[in-house]
């Protein structure tokens, strides 16, 4: 499964100088030049140094893996996405897992299907349906972003990682995108969620895998400041820029302290842009802080398509046996979901929240709840009903909604907190 590997502990015991010193003082510790966790995709192997987001590495100790297999630094290739563990000097394991291993349904000239989940890609068209192939990279809102992607043998085994939605227990399925995934007769490890990150094994008939295993993602077991290291696509960005989710499984943390690379400022970070993030790993929250940020596609606008799919809601919350609601309406506490404001499980239910997150198949997923009071004017982002038109279950006392029935908008609009109806909305520019 595609992790950061927990890193090693790192300790330096100095040692006390002998009586021959002048001075008595004891010599420095050499500086670490390392994170503790790095993951980035591999752009070479140069003798026994691994080169990853612009870093020389030296790797010649270290431990490799591949699918949960020894392996040695020649068999890595450029492309492939490492997470590497070091001890602040070298390298001490690296690991390689696939994101997706499947067959080809359906090829373009810039992207092709691979058990259902869509991956762009420049080599696509070197591919043929029916085809089997390995892909390394990151999702984003349209799919899988490849960095490596090559024609592997069918052993009859299809591999797909991606965050879970859409669980039904009855039933016992999910969803991975289009795909649907049959359960019933797997081996689980972890407990089965939605919004939980998952690497599904399995047998595939078009978009149906019936699954013989399904391993649930585990939080890195990092301790209290250690420094992490990872390039990835903004999958969400909160509206004052101050929490980002990276390759819909990160949570990071932007505050007044992060640096930004060449001038940039976090105004300018947007959904699918690729950036690479240094930072200080929070074990309370279960996120990095951001000591620094390098937008690595400045000249990338964003991904217009998803952010129209982020959403915004302010209301009272209903909390009961595990489901979350305003108005009525459902959405998904995930694994990252950030409360601020003192806010936890225990206290949600009845407080007036702000929940920001994005859809993934049609499910609300939150990535951060923050403590509001009410008051006259709201900003509301999402799919506007049409029968009856309404935002987020608040009807309009006017006509300010009905222009936008069946878009999804980003509406500013006055509230009636007594009355619980808004009025004069209008796009929120």
């Amino acid at each position: 499964m595609k992790k950061l590997i927990i890193p090693t502990l790192m300790a330096t015991t100095l040692a006390a100088c002998g009586s021959s010193s002048s001075d008595g003082s004891n010599p420095l510790p050499p500086q670490a030049t390392l994170p503790s966790a790095i993951q980035g995709a591999l752009q070479k192997v140069e003798g026994s140094n691994l080169y990853v987001n612009g870093a020389k590495i030296p790797a010649s100790t270290a431990q490799v893996e591949m699918d949960d297999q020894r392996a040695s630094l020649g068999d890595l290739k450029p492309g492939m996405v490492l997470d590497i563990d070091t001890n602040g000097f070298e390298a001490v394991e690296v690991d390689y897992d696939a994101l997706l291993k499947g067959p080809v349904s359906e090829v373009t000239d810039s992207s092709l299907v691979v058990a259902g989940q869509t991956v762009m890609s420049a080599q696509a068209n070197q591919f043929h349906s029916g085809d089997f192939v390995e892909v390394s990279g990151h999702y984003q809102a349209g799919g899988i972003q490849a960095s490596f992607i090559e024609g592997t043998d069918d052993l009859g085994i299809v591999e797909v990682e991606g965050q879970m939605t859409n669980l039904d227990t009855q039933a016992k399925q999910f969803n991975l995108g289009q795909l649907t995934v049959n359960y019933a007769n797997a081996a689980l490890d972890g407990r089965l969620s939605n919004g939980a990150w998952v690497e599904v094994e399995g047998s595939i008939n078009k978009l149906t895998m019936t699954a013989t295993e399904v391993d649930v993602e585990q939080a890195p077991g990092f301790d209290e400041d250690d420094s992490v290291e990872l390039v990835g696509t903004i999958s969400w960005i909160n509206d004052d820029q101050s929490l980002m989710t990276l390759n819909q499984q990160w949570q990071v943390a932007i505050d007044t302290q992060t640096q930004f690379d060449d001038g940039e400022n976090r105004s300018q970070l947007k959904v699918g842009q690729l950036v690479e993030v240094d930072g200080l790993w929070q074990a309370e929250h279960n996120r990095i802080r951001a000591t620094e940020i390098d937008i690595e596609d400045q000249d990338h606008d964003g991904d217009d398509t998803a952010s129209s799919r982020q959403f915004q809601v302010e209301g009272t919350a209903q909390y009961a046996d595990g489901t979350l609601s305003i108005n009525g309406i459902e959405l998904v506490l995930t694994t990252n979901t950030q409360f601020e404001d003192g806010l936890n499980l225990a206290t949600l239910n009845g407080s007036y929240v702000q929940l920001e997150g994005y859809v993934q198949d049609d499910q609300f997923l939150v990535m951060e709840v923050e403590s509001e009071q009410p008051e006259l004017s709201i900003d509301l982002q999402g799919p506007v009903s049409a029968n009856p038109v309404s935002l987020w279950g608040y009807s309009a006392t006017d006509a300010s909604l009905d222009s936008h029935a069946g878009q999804w908008v980003d509406l500013e609009c006055r509230f009636d907190p007594a009355s619980q109806q808004l009025s004069a909305c209008q796009l929120d520019h």
